[in-house]
């Protein structure tokens, strides 16, 4: 057998190094961080100065990151939260008109529901619409009748006229219907009452939920790129 040369050496060593580039990874879910998570799961939907809607969509690895950061929570009563959140997703919304004076006139639960669409569109497969169960369980209606105080006295008015509508999380064969780990999109469609309807998209997958990849000048990659923007390189899937 010959020997290797240096160069063929080197060779191989490069390659070693380059497959070992980190590629796509999760973070583990006690390591998420909740603020960047609120930020990638709420918006506004765009609309003029008149009016006021913003959506937070909230799937079971908020509260798997939340409960997992909290030291008052024993193990077991982390897990039997969990199991019981675990089949649902939470949207929640608000809307208000604005008046010439700057006076909010907020929807109620009912007016909101009337004009709310949700659709989810995979990167690959046909979209389809999801719809706000009627039947949730008592532990997610329990945890509801805590989360609304909560956001009043954090937000006053705003907190109060969130509403929240409760989702099935997995379908009849036990697959989940929007994974936020997977490319896709959830649109939210609204209706207003002098201007008809808006609609906003999130993004998915959802960022805060990855082991940020390292741009070769050391910034972090946002998961959805698939280039550096600064130096134009391919990052690693």
């Amino acid at each position: 057998m010959k020997r290797l040369t240096l160069t063929a050496i080197a060779t191989v060593v490069l390659c070693l190094v380059a497959s070992a580039v980190p590629a796509l990874e999760k973070r583990p879910i006690d390591k998420v961080n909740t603020d960047e998570l609120i930020k990638n799961t709420q918006t506004k939907v765009p609309s003029d100065e008149r009016h006021v809607s913003i959506i937070w969509w909230v799937p079971p690895e908020f509260w798997e990151a939340t409960f997992a950061k909290d030291p008052g929570m024993s193990e077991a009563g982390r897990k039997r939260m969990i199991a019981a959140l675990k089949p649902y997703t939470l949207l929640a919304v608000l809307q208000a008109d604005i008046s010439d004076f700057g006076a909010f006139a907020f929807y109620d639960k009912a007016e909101v529901a009337k004009g709310l669409r949700i659709r989810y569109k995979p990167e690959d497969g046909e979209p389809r619409d999801l719809t706000p169960t009627q039947s949730a369980s008592h532990d997610v209606k329990m945890l509801l009748g805590i989360m609304k105080p909560i956001l009043t006295a954090a937000m006053g008015n705003m907190g109060e006229n969130f509403h929240f509508f409760v989702l099935d999380d997995a379908d009849a064969d036990g697959k989940r219907k929007v994974d936020p780990y997977d490319p896709g999109a959830l649109e939210v469609r609204l209706e207003q009452r002098r201007a008809g309807a808006i609609s906003t998209q999130l993004e998915l997958p959802l960022n805060a939920l990855y082991v940020p990849r390292k741009c070769p000048n050391g910034k972090d990659a946002h998961v959805s790129w698939k280039y550096c923007p600064w130096t134009g390189k391919k990052l690693p899937d």
